[in-house]
């Protein structure tokens, strides 16, 4: 702007020195004066129009510089914008790039999946017919097992019997069942004679046990046992009966014991006294 001023100043100088230099003209030569008067005074006019043009110019000059000024601003601008984007750019292609080298990889391994999922299948179907073999079978096997089952419950059944009767004959051949004849009873006995204190069928050979927990008079009365009819096993000859006693407690309390074979079996008092007699006695049988 400034230089325009001063191109602007110097015109006009010159102008001014240009009509200086027509007045001298026309004082030293009043003749030529008169003759191109009319020839400068178009010159004057020309080139004050000339001048007016030169600042019309100069305006439009300046208002040209700021308009420069201000796109060279916007250049400036967008140059760091386009730096900026550059670089952006330039991440997104990096990105671009690994993205790539991803897709492919997952590709790899897409491909390698089908590959496994196909294999898979056909296992799957061999699998799958396996299993309806396999299911045949075990309808199979569920009707023997269940066949079996019965069969176990049946054996089952038959070993528990088995079993208690096993346990029973051992019972027996050990002697420890027992049967109870009599709980503690008082039973009378007139003067000299007997009386049946029990009766019973004895199944099986073994003992039988009887108990005072009181007696009338220890020296007169006495208990024995009279088996009758013994069992088909056992031979017997001529008798149809055997008396076993009477045997005399010694105390009170006290216990006789009397072994005894299959038959009806009496268990019985003795008094051998003038006087009607008692005692209280338990009987128990052992078998």
């Amino acid at each position: 702007m400034e230089p325009l001023r001063r191109v602007t100043a110097a015109l006009l100088l010159a102008v001014l020195a240009m009509g200086g230099v027509v007045a001298l003209i026309y004082l030293d030569d009043h003749q030529e004066i008169d003759s191109e008067s009319s020839t400068i005074l178009q010159q004057s006019g020309s080139l004050q129009g000339q001048g007016s043009t030169i600042q019309s110019q100069s305006l439009a000059l300046q208002g040209e510089q700021k308009t420069l000024a201000a796109l060279e601003a916007n250049i400036t601008a967008t140059g760091k914008a386009l730096s900026r984007d550059q670089a952006r750019v330039a991440l997104l292609k990096g990105n671009i790039t690994a993205d790539r080298s991803k897709i492919s990889a997952i590709s790899s391994a897409y491909s390698q999946a089908n590959t496994t999922i196909a294999s898979l299948r056909g296992d799957a179907g061999r699998m799958q017919a396996q299993v309806a073999s396999l299911e045949g079978n075990v309808t199979k096997l569920q009707g023997e097992a269940a066949a079996l089952d019965t069969q176990i419950s049946g054996l089952e059944s038959l070993v528990s019997t088995l079993q208690s009767q096993l346990a029973a004959l051992v019972s027996i051949t050990s002697l420890v069942e027992t049967a109870t004849l009599l709980s503690p009873q008082t039973v009378g006995v007139q003067p000299v004679s007997s009386q049946v204190a029990v009766s019973f069928v004895a199944n099986f050979s073994g003992y039988v046990t009887v108990s005072i927990s009181a007696i009338s008079d220890i020296s007169s009365v006495q208990v024995g046992v009279l088996i009758f009819f013994f069992g088909a096993s056992v031979s017997s000859g001529q008798y149809s009966s055997e008396l076993v006693g009477p045997h005399s407690f010694m105390s009170v309390p006290d216990s006789l014991v009397f072994p005894v074979t299959p038959g009806t079996i009496s268990v019985y008092l003795a008094n051998s006294s003038g006087l009607s007699q008692n005692a209280t006695l338990t009987a128990t049988y052992y078998y």
